[in-house]
């Protein structure tokens, strides 16, 4: 990262320390300073108490995340007690987005909400659905919690931050099995910005529409044709691809024996091992919602083959011998 040239001006007035969280004295830094994703960036003083924080990196994010933290230099101690005395919009949002990356959702929405008193003009609705939704994940909040921030963002967000929403919504209804809110959501987004002209924008929302058409509109059919539509140049013969596409049909119950002619197709085009392993286990679960247990058996004994490592496919193996069983 910082070999980059435009990446190492930001860096110009830092010392930057790597640290490999997953290794040696790294893992107690990690646990000591509650990083739970990477990259983290922890700004601190000579002293190692904590400026700011952040996590992800783009060059674009990282500029401005680091010309924030450069521009204030106090602690995040001193900046808590500068709030306590002398409350700023500005200042709720640097202690709600340092708690969001240190882990601490509920307190990262208080800030935002305080934020949002402090200055009305400027909403916090997206911010306090991400903290929500990561708190959410950690049993911080309930899924109701997360619907209501939800429905708060989408009041006064662009068409970006709108499928920010939708799209973590829909996956949610899709996790917990809730077709009503994956279907609700899906309809949030392909509505809200059907007038959308900016190219990203329209691909995103492209990539929503094979789980429209199945979920919304109910036609599996649809949904397979453009999935198959959207796949990118080249599928047919990407064993990566391949696998993605008879994975989305898999989970989504449609094309299972077309899906399952890719995924074989996929098997075969894969490199040993690894990602061998991974395809032969879809092609089992295709197997296996096609009533085969036996090929099912088969092809998990395949996968173990190719990744001997694997504790999961041991447990696949012993799930599919037990549906045989009960076939006998």
């Amino acid at each position: 990262m910082n070999e980059d040239p435009e990446v190492q001006k930001l860096l110009a007035d830092v010392v930057l320390y790597k640290v490999d969280a997953e290794k040696d004295a790294g893992v107690d830094l990690a646990k000591e300073h509650h990083v739970s994703g990477y990259p983290t960036f922890l700004m601190v003083n000579d002293e190692l108490k904590p400026i700011d924080r952040w996590m992800g990196y783009t060059k674009p994010y990282l500029g401005t995340k680091m010309g924030r933290a450069l521009s204030d230099l106090s602690t995040i101690e001193e900046k808590e007690l500068s709030f306590g005395a002398k409350p700023t919009a500005d200042m709720a949002v640097r202690l709600a987005d340092y708690n969001g990356a240190a882990g601490d959702y509920a307190m990262a929405v208080t800030y935002y909400r305080k934020a949002e008193k402090l200055d009305p003009a400027t909403p916090q609705g997206a911010e306090i659905f991400d903290a929500t939704y990561s708190g959410y994940r950690k049993d911080v909040f309930t899924q109701d919690d997360v619907l209501q921030a939800a429905e708060t963002a989408l009041q006064r967000t662009d068409a970006g931050g709108t499928l920010d929403v939708c799209e973590r919504m829909a996956f949610l209804g899709k996790q917990t099995e809730d077709k009503h809110l994956q279907a609700k959501f899906l309809r949030a987004a392909i509505d809200r910005t059907a007038d959308a002209t900016d190219a990203e924008i329209v691909k995103r929302r492209e990539s929503m529409m094979p789980d429209y058409a199945l979920y919304v509109e109910n036609d599996g059919a649809k949904a397979v044709k453009l999935k198959r539509a959207s796949m990118p140049e080249g599928w047919m013969e990407d064993a990566g691809q391949l696998n993605s596409y008879a994975w989305w049909a898999f989970e989504s119950g449609v094309d299972t024996k077309g899906a399952l002619a890719l995924a074989r197709k996929g098997a075969d085009l894969a490199a040993p091992g690894k990602e061998k392993a991974m395809i032969l286990d879809t092609a089992a679960e295709l197997c296996n919602a096609l009533n085969d247990c036996h090929e099912a058996v088969a092809l998990t004994k395949q996968a173990m083959a190719e990744d001997p490592e694997s504790e999961y496919y041991k447990k696949q193996l012993d799930r599919f011998q037990d549906l045989l069983a009960t076939q006998k």
